[in-house]
C-alpha cells in the first residue's frame, strides 16, 4: 500500500490547513519565519509524492478552461517572454528552442488516496500537466504549479518555466 502523507500534507497545506501549531510569541519578542523552512518541507514531500498517477478532471471543470499561459526567463539575460497555449497543444517558446505540449489543466489541484483531480472549477491551485521537448527530444514531462513553482519544477540550466495562470473557455 502506498504512504499517502506526503500527499495528506500536500493537501492540507493548498487548503490553509495548519499541520502544526506555534506558540504565540512573547510580548516584544520576534515570531521565527517558517517560511523558508515550510517550503523547502514541502519541496522535500512533494518529491517524494506520486504525481504520476493519472488525473481526472470533471467534464464541466474541464470545459471552463481553454488554455493556460506560461512565463518563460531566460536566466542568462533576465529577458520574459509569455505564451497562451491551449489545452492539448503544442507551442515552441519563443527562441529557446523548447516547445511546451500543455495536457491536462487542473484549477484547483488535489493529491489525495484517490488520485489527481481538480476540487473545483476555480483557480485557486493551478496546474497544469506539461511535455517540454528540447532539439526534439522530450526533456521533462510533470506539473507546474502556479502558486508553487518551487514544486517540481523544469530543471533547464537556462530557462525557467512557470504556470502563470489558466486561461478561462469563452
Amino acid at each position: 500500500m502506498r504512504n499517502f502523507a506526503p500527499a495528506v500534507f500536500l493537501v492540507l497545506w493548498a487548503c490553509g490547513g495548519q499541520t502544526t501549531t506555534e506558540p504565540a510569541a512573547a510580548e516584544g519578542s520576534v515570531a521565527p519565519s517558517v517560511a523558508a523552512e515550510d517550503s523547502a518541507r514541502i519541496a522535500t514531500l512533494a518529491e517524494a509524492a506520486d504525481f504520476n498517477t493519472p488525473a481526472t478532471i470533471e467534464p464541466d471543470i474541464a470545459a471552463a478552461w481553454s488554455g493556460v499561459r506560461i512565463r518563460v526567463i531566460d536566466r542568462d539575460g533576465g529577458a520574459e517572454e509569455i505564451f497562451d497555449i491551449p489545452i492539448n497543444g503544442a507551442e515552441l517558446l519563443g527562441e529557446s528552442g523548447l516547445v511546451l505540449s500543455a495536457g491536462v489543466f487542473l484549477p484547483d489541484f488535489i493529491l489525495d488516496e484517490s488520485g489527481i483531480s481538480s476540487r473545483s472549477a476555480e483557480p485557486i491551485n493551478p496546474a497544469v500537466r506539461v511535455i517540454i521537448s528540447e532539439d526534439g527530444m522530450e526533456d521533462f514531462e510533470g506539473w507546474l504549479f502556479a502558486a508553487m513553482p518551487e514544486i517540481r519544477s523544469y530543471p533547464h540550466e537556462r530557462y525557467e518555466v512557470l504556470l502563470v495562470e489558466g486561461i478561462p473557455a469563452g
